[in-house]
């Protein structure tokens, strides 16, 4: 059977099908076709769907209907217009060629009438000239060969002549014409009868197939959502208490679920940890042992800080005093700490600055302040001391990292930072029991980009490696000394600050 125009209409339907289209057309007809063509919802699973359809003969060139009815199942309303069409123009087509073929047949038929007609008439000229001829003339001359004239007697027209099978064959001709004439009105009754029913039979399956569809409808789609909904239980959710997709750890991290991990629970980048505290060593969120994040306006939180105070020169000839709680050297704005040296006389110094201390002591982990110095010391530098960040005055483009112990006073390393005053930039303390790095980087998914400084353990002597106890965190702005103003103090230049964003320390 001749497809061509169903294959070309079924083409041309393909760009009428969204994705979600052709998958519910897959997952409606999986029981007629292949389990490889049905979970292949492709432009190429769907034309091999058809060519399936095809090859079962449940769907020709002649019958559709199968096609038209899923496709009205999964409510795909521009496909059923599109094939109902298609069904209507091959119906109209199936009409013209009976009439084409009812015309064929007719014409010989009504020829035959009309010879039929024309030979009657024809008899009927010829009786006429032969009556003509009788009449007139009492005589006709008979002239052979110019000879022998003989006269032949005539009757008189004024006779009526009598003529039974004349009359005879006249009215078998007249009532075979009308016998021909009622056959042709039955011929063209039947073919208008034949029209009418063509017509109202196929409204008629239009509408009863309607119905049917309509009365189908809401149960199909009922169903449909029920297995839509089975098939949503068995894929891969970010809350089906299961770990996959790409997630770090169960139903959290990864880029499709927007949960973020916990403490203790798997990461693979601090994008996937609530705290953004991944340790991409252990690949584990660390806990969250310590944060200030200086939200609020006024003064230093004490439940978390202590001020160091004092202008005994600090070990350096310092120049500045640094005072108790003052809001002038240390505050906290617009969710910032503010730490400020200023050019005033106070208790025999010229300048005043302010020096933290935190609370808590710290053991392995990680620390990371935006912008800010610490550094650990008791009995400087015997217990040990740990400069996540030295900040120079005179080399603003440079920042240092380093440590300092008894035997080693001291290890530095610098790096360049050239927005180091410009934009905020995140310091960060890696800290194990066998080795120390220390980082900086312009914001939190680039806080280990640029490493500082490391330091690995290479004995257990206390004077080389006294860092197996645990530290505070010291935040402070100095002025002058020999160690940071060897290069002299640039008194018009205050006051000076430094701002810090947050402090937070995840434990390992």
């Amino acid at each position: 059977m001749d497809n061509h125009r169903l294959r070309a209409m079924i083409l041309k339907l393909q760009d009428r099908l969204s994705n979600d289209d052709r998958k519910r057309l897959h997952f409606y007809l999986g029981n007629d076709v292949p389990r490889r063509i049905r979970d292949d919802p492709t432009l190429g699973g769907t034309l091999s769907l058809m060519d399936s359809l095809f090859d079962q003969d449940k769907v020709n060139e002649k019958d559709f209907t199968f096609l038209i009815n899923a496709f009205d199942e999964i409510q795909c309303i521009d496909a059923v217009k599109l094939l109902r069409e298609h069904w209507r123009h091959n119906q109209s087509d199936a009409h013209n060629q009976s009439v084409e073929s009812l015309s064929m047949i007719l014409p010989p038929v009504i020829n035959q009438l009309f010879e039929d007609l024309d030979e009657d008439k024809y008899s009927m000229q010829q009786l006429l000239v032969n009556q003509k001829n009788t009449c007139g003339n009492n005589n006709i001359m008979i002239n052979s060969n110019n000879t022998n004239i003989n006269q032949i007697p005539i009757m008189n027209c004024d006779e009526k002549p009598q003529h039974p099978e004349f009359k005879k064959k006249q009215l078998l001709k007249s009532r075979k014409i009308l016998w021909k004439c009622l056959l042709l009105f039955v011929l063209l009754l039947i073919i208008g009868y034949g029209i009418l029913a063509f017509f109202s039979i196929r409204n008629f399956a239009d509408i009863r197939q309607l119905k049917t569809s309509n009365n189908q409808s809401n149960k199909t789609i009922q169903q449909l959502k029920d297995k839509v909904e089975q098939l949503e239980k068995l894929m891969p959710t970010c809350t089906d208490g299961v770990k996959n997709q790409d997630e770090s750890d169960v139903d959290c991290g990864g880029a499709i679920c927007s949960k973020k991990c916990l403490p203790q629970q798997g990461c693979t980048s601090s994008s996937d940890c609530a705290r953004k505290n991944c340790d991409t060593k252990s690949k584990k969120c660390l806990n969250h042992t310590f944060e200030d994040e200086f939200n609020q306006d006024g003064g230093v939180d004490m439940s978390k800080w202590k001020f160091d105070v004092g202008g005994n020169g600090w070990g350096n000839e310092e120049e500045q005093y640094y005072t108790d709680n003052y809001r002038k050297n240390a505050w906290c704005e617009n969710g910032q700490l503010i730490i400020e040296a200023r050019k005033e006389n106070y208790k025999n110094k010229r300048f005043t600055s302010a020096r933290l201390i935190s609370k808590q002591a710290f053991l392995y982990g990680r620390l990371q302040i935006p912008e800010n110095r610490t550094y650990g010391n008791t009995m400087w530098p015997d217990n040990g001391a740990i400069y996540l960040m030295a900040h120079l005055g005179h080399d603003w483009t440079t920042v240092t990292a380093g440590t300092a112990t008894k035997s080693n006073n001291h290890q530095w390393h610098a790096v360049e930072v050239s927005n180091a005053t410009i934009e905020y930039m995140i310091y960060t303390l890696q800290w194990e029991p066998d080795k120390m790095e220390m980082f900086v980087g312009s914001n939190e998914k680039q806080a280990l980009l640029t490493r500082i400084f490391v330091w690995e353990k290479s004995n257990t002597d206390w004077t080389q490696w006294p860092f197996d106890k645990p530290f505070r965190i010291h935040m402070n702005l100095a002025i002058g000394g020999t160690a940071v103003g060897k290069h002299g103090i640039d008194e018009g230049a205050f006051p000076q600050r430094m701002e810090i964003d947050w402090v937070r320390f995840d434990e390992q």
